[in-house]
């Protein structure tokens, strides 16, 4: 139930600042910025086109049971900026500010028992949680954090730990997926 009432909320976000989704394509749409206080304070053109991420897993990802690994996002469904690498599967914004960023992970193992995922800036993990497993074989997690960034060296990558006797794998598609938007200065 957790999980769908924070699903709920990121669309709700995601909708007040502009991505859309309709019959499972997502896009960015330009939304009017608000004057306020008497000025219009917009800068291109009257549009907000703040920074934002979305990949996925195109597949499943193996990963050795009990050990921690980067999350290879190799689907990308947003990334207006160009700032996501394919192949180190780090988001490197070069526009300084806080960002949100949340992650939603899938696992399966036979016999799991719990699985674990982090969001790491510069290799270091800034927020981290765990869950036992529903079922024998599955565990579903979502992590959110907002996270100050530097906007020239400071990236973002996500890492995941599945425990349990053999064939742990990050369920791919809709089920791995990483989302990033800046959302203040």
């Amino acid at each position: 139930m957790m999980h769908k009432i924070f699903y709920v909320l990121i669309l709700v976000i995601f909708t007040l600042v502009g991505i859309t989704a309709d019959a499972g394509q997502v896009g960015m749409a330009p939304i009017q910025k608000i004057p306020q206080h008497g000025h219009s304070g917009a800068t291109d053109g009257g549009t907000l086109n703040a920074p934002t991420l979305r990949v996925y897993r195109l597949s499943s990802q193996t990963l050795t049971c009990g050990a921690g690994a980067i999350i290879a996002f190799n689907g990308i469904s947003i990334d207006n900026k160009g700032w996501f690498n394919t192949s180190t599967y780090r988001y490197t914004p070069q526009q300084p500010g806080k960002y949100l960023i949340t992650l939603v992970v899938n696992t399966t193992a036979t016999t799991a028992t719990y699985s674990l995922i982090d969001i790491q800036k510069n290799g270091a993990i800034t927020m981290h949680v765990s869950g036992a497993a529903w079922s024998s074989t599955y565990v579903g997690l979502t992590l959110s954090d907002i996270i100050s960034m530097n906007g020239t060296t400071d990236y973002i990558d996500a890492n995941a730990q599945i425990n349990g006797a053999s064939a742990c794998q990050l369920i791919g598609t809709t089920n791995t997926v990483l989302n990033i938007m800046r959302i203040s200065n």
